[in-house]
């Protein structure tokens, strides 16, 4: 079974996630860029994220 039943089409949507830097936000971020949805990473700090 995928992470996502059928919320997102990685074809035509986008999806960002703030706090990706580390900890929760960044799983979250790893596991929709793994279900192949185009993901932006936002954290107040940019050394996390790159």
């Amino acid at each position: 079974m995928s992470l996502f039943s059928t919320p997102f089409d990685p074809a035509r949507d986008t999806a960002l996630v703030t706090g990706a830097g580390n900890g929760i936000g960044r799983a979250i971020a790893q596991a929709l860029v793994g279900e192949g949805v185009r993901t932006v990473f936002a954290d107040v700090n940019a050394e996390r994220v790159t």
